[in-house]
């Protein structure tokens, strides 16, 4: 039985569990939405809470979720709540401020400075973690520097609107104007005696021949760039010289004429137990700005183990927003290219291009997944907004205080 008691009431005095429900004489689905209401004699008890308590032999927190909104607003706060994602600016002042104000009387005291610094620090540290709902064993495995957690994928950081801005240097489209002025990201790499700029774009712009028929996608998953030691710069120079010079702008060279072999073999024997083809060395073509002291190190394995993770600002959605920007990325992200001239024509447009491209199933299928993140966080608002709506129809509503609603957005 479920008692109501202050700490679980609302300010309008309505149930953070949504006490009491509704009843239900036998399980039906809801003609109107082709929800499915489970069997409910009792409006205060949770009619499967016991059998699931008897089966474990522990204290559970249970809920039926069989309508697609439940489930998806779960995903959505499970996703939200794992990630720990940083706090906003204006929570991070308030921590501060509120430190700070608790602490007057430290300031002025007869303590030396560096103990009134150390102990408002700690506050503060103490205080944000707590906002960031970082528990105790999270924390110490961050101060012993064990991993937070395990999996047996990589995640390699992506800024994809780079790749984006590229391609639309080619076009003067709508694209670029979503992007808007933000500054192009450039890495200073030492290359000999010099250093020279390198965008994230250069490696797949200026990547080997054996990799034109590879989207970009899959060039994140299984290329990183590797930087050649004194004794293979040696040997690679050396083999330059022995070869016949020839215009980059003319002719591009034949990959296999540039592949390093002994780059290969020394990544393939570091893999232990691994295919002699799954790891390959391939140098960059001369354009590159790295090409003399970098090369490109290719892992087929990883195409299933390594996940890129787009940062820079989430990816557009298909249903919402600009559609020649959201077909412009995803083709992008899943049709081969090394200029935005091979993307599309000077006639058709971007949703043109999209709809007439034939994508793989793969390409196909993380595109739905990337649209399920705003799935979910539909069906948590709808939620809310249900929830809320229900909560105003009680008949205590309108005792509660006109900011409830808006206290709840934000604990949401």
């Amino acid at each position: 039985m479920r008692n109501e008691v202050k700490g679980c009431l609302r300010k309008d005095e309505s149930c953070l569990a949504r006490f009491p429900r509704n009843l239900y004489m036998k399980t039906e689905v809801d003609p109107n939405n082709g929800s499915i209401q489970v069997k409910k004699l009792e409006p205060m008890i949770s009619c499967v809470t016991p059998d699931v308590t008897y089966c474990l032999r522990c204290n559970t927190d249970v809920t039926s979720l069989l309508s697609g909104t439940s489930i998806k607003a779960v995903v959505a706060y499970i996703s939200d709540y794992v990630t720990k994602s940083s706090l906003k600016i204006y929570h991070m002042f308030q921590t501060v401020k509120a430190v700070l104000d608790n602490n007057t009387e430290n300031i002025g005291s007869s303590k030396t400075g560096r103990a009134n610094s150390r102990v408002m620090i700690m506050q503060m540290v103490n205080s944000l973690t707590s906002k960031l709902q970082i528990g105790s064993p999270m924390a110490s495995l961050y101060l012993l520097g064990n991993p937070d957690h395990y999996t047996n994928f990589a995640f390699k950081v992506v800024w994809w609107k780079s790749y984006v801005t590229e391609v639309n240097k080619a076009w003067n489209s709508s694209a670029e104007e979503e992007i808007g002025d933000e500054l192009e990201r450039v890495v200073l790499v030492k290359s000999e005696n010099d250093y020279v700029g390198s965008d994230t774009t250069d490696d797949y712009v200026h990547g080997p021949a054996v990799f034109e028929d590879c989207s970009l996608f899959e060039f994140l998953q299984i290329a990183s760039r590797k930087k050649r030691t004194k004794k293979q710069m040696e040997q690679f120079l050396k083999s330059m010289d022995e070869r016949e010079p020839m215009d980059a702008d003319v002719a591009e060279p034949e990959d296999d004429d540039f592949i390093d072999h002994d780059l290969q073999e020394k990544d393939a024997e570091q893999q232990v137990g691994d295919k002699t083809d799954a790891v390959s060395a391939h140098p960059f073509i001369p354009t590159h700005p790295l090409y003399r002291t970098h090369y490109l190190r290719c892992d087929k394995r990883d195409l299933e183990l390594c996940v890129p993770n787009f940062v820079g600002g989430p990816l557009p959605r298909r249903d919402e927003g600009d559609r020649e920007y959201y077909c412009c990325t995803m083709l992008t992200l899943f049709k081969p290219w090394r200029s935005g001239g091979d993307l599309k024509n000077a006639v058709d447009n971007w949703s043109e291009t999209f709809r007439e491209h034939n994508f793989s199933a793969k390409a196909l299928r993380l595109m739905n997944n990337f649209n399920i993140r705003y799935e979910c966080n539909d069906a948590r608002d709808d939620f809310s907004a249900l929830d809320r709506r229900k909560r105003r129809a009680l008949p205590l509503f309108s005792k509660g205080g006109s900011n409830s609603d808006s206290e709840d957005e934000d604990s949401e």
